[in-house]
């Protein structure tokens, strides 16, 4: 039993089993013990998982290429960029060494802010943006002002904290699961004794072909987050990209997709070793874009990144933007849009207000 899984075994004891949402605030972000909180965490060939950062600055390039579309096509001059929980830097980075070499004019109107609420993570982010240090800006949620431009996030909303349900179909109702300890003194799931009272994620009855023990996760962190952001959006484009499925192929799924990462291999055991191993889920983007749709925005698109990419690379030449070149940048493109690899496995969510 390691010191986080000691901490969390005393907090059960003294306060009894606790959400899945809790688990996971404590597995992933505990001030001191959290797996997003180490110092030592890599990200890549070397770490628990690659992103499509990790893949090389490809990714970034393509991004500030579809931000030149958009600003080109909105034509009101200044453009802001918000990046949400930028990890340690580097996609700002790739994109802002694309804007500056690329297209020098759009660079110097641009401003770019991440909004980071972790001072550890905001000193490194610091560290790998030094070149850029008059163009950056750092905010919190917030103080994040009214934006006029673009704000995206990138593989965020799947390691954010979530509670977890399960379907009793005799009992046509939801129970929460949690997490206690066995009789060994073990983490263990456990049933909560509170039920649901409207169904999640359903607005209505629920579906007849439901089968029993289906699980869903509900991020209430997730969902206000993305509210929040689409009351800040004043004019322009919210970008999500990230690991999920609309609501009715998660039910066609009919599984726990709450999953653990370690040295690259998805493990059994979602509980084992907290703060020691990743812990993501699949995004219900349904809830994300009905969300923004309720807030006014108008969903563009919801895609896959293969096709986000390549289209990207078609809207990029119409203004007259070279294609990438060089092995290195076309191997990486290969892997960003190859179905077997990160093509498919991530999503994207575009929404707008104009």
């Amino acid at each position: 039993m390691n010191q986080l899984q000691a901490e969390i075994a005393q907090e059960i004891t003294r306060a009894g089993p606790m959400n899945m949402a809790r688990f996971m605030e404590l597995a992933l972000y505990h001030p001191a013990l959290g797996y997003y909180r180490s110092p030592n965490l890599i990200i890549g060939k070397s770490g628990d998982f690659y992103t499509s950062v990790s893949v090389g600055s490809c990714f970034g390039e393509l991004l500030a290429r579809r931000f030149i579309c958009w600003a080109t096509a909105l034509q009101h001059g200044s453009f802001q960029i918000v990046e949400l929980a930028a990890h340690n830097g580097q996609l700002a980075s790739d994109i802002l060494h694309f804007l500056r070499t690329t297209a020098p004019s759009f660079y110097e109107q641009v401003t770019y802010t991440i909004c980071e609420p972790r001072e550890n993570y905001r000193i490194v982010q610091r560290q790998t943006l030094a070149e850029f240090s008059r163009k950056v800006e750092w905010h919190t949620i917030e103080t994040l002002p009214q934006i006029r431009g673009v704000i995206f996030s990138n593989e965020l909303f799947d390691a954010l904290p979530a509670r977890l349900f399960r379907y009793f179909k005799q009992e046509r109702l939801f129970r929460e699961i949690g997490v206690g300890l066995s009789s060994e003194g073990k983490l263990d799931f456990v049933t909560l004794s509170k039920t649901c009272a409207v169904r999640p994620p359903f607005d209505r009855e629920v579906p007849d072909q439901l089968p029993d023990g289906f699980f869903f996760e509900i991020s209430e962190t997730g969902n206000a987050l993305y509210e929040n952001l689409s009351q800040k959006l004043k004019y322009g484009y919210l970008l999500t990209i990230d690991y999920g499925f609309l609501q009715e192929e998660i039910q066609q799924m009919g599984k726990l997709t709450l999953r653990a990462y370690h040295n690259h291999h998805l493990t059994s055991d979602i509980l084992a070793n907290p703060g020691e191993q990743d812990i993501t889920r699949t995004i219900n983007f349904t809830e994300l874009l009905q969300i923004g749709e309720r807030d006014g925005l108008k969903t563009e698109f919801f895609t896959s990144q293969e096709r986000f990419l390549m289209d990207t690379l078609t809207l990029s030449q119409s203004i007259n933007l070279l294609l990438p070149e060089g092995p290195s940048l076309i191997g990486q493109l290969k892997t960003l849009t190859n179905p077997q690899h990160l093509g498919s496995k991530f999503r994207v969510l575009l929404q707008s207000r104009f």
